[in-house]
């Protein structure tokens, strides 16, 4: 089982991040048909971040596959490459776990100013797979 988060993956002009998850997710099926998308989950981030995104939305799922989290953080790396190039003020970022992240990292991120810094420190200490070309900001609504 693993949980993916995303985010930042629109701009001011152009791209969806829903619309994208959608895509990755649909894609997913198709590499692994066993695997089982539930959990789905769009997140309203907080509204005063100064780095906000458009529509200021991160989604998650949970994937109940018997892949292992590096094939499909392997599979997913090469997916969200072969979506560029990301459209201007993006910061395109993806969280894949085997463990559903503690929910202060989502609490946070929905009622206050959250450090990508320290979100990514988080991250690490749970042994999470993230990507995050550009700059890490994403990482904050994707957890």
């Amino acid at each position: 089982m693993v949980w993916l988060g995303i985010d930042d993956t629109d701009g001011p002009d152009r791209g969806c991040t829903t619309d994208l998850f959608d895509r990755l997710i649909a894609d997913l099926s198709i590499y692994d048909p066993s695997a089982d998308i539930c959990d789905v989950r769009l997140v309203r981030c907080w509204p005063m971040a100064p780095e906000r995104t458009r529509g200021n939305g991160a989604v998650a799922c949970q994937v109940q596959t018997a892949l292992t989290l590096d094939e499909i953080s392997a599979w997913s790396t090469e997916w969200f490459r072969d979506q560029e190039p990301w459209p201007d003020e993006s910061s395109p970022a993806c969280i894949l776990s085997e463990n559903q992240l503690h929910p202060t990292l989502y609490w946070n991120a929905v009622r206050q100013y959250v450090n990508v810094d320290d979100v990514l420190a988080t991250l690490k200490t749970l042994g999470a797979h993230t990507w995050a070309p550009l700059s890490k900001r994403g990482l904050v609504g994707a957890s």
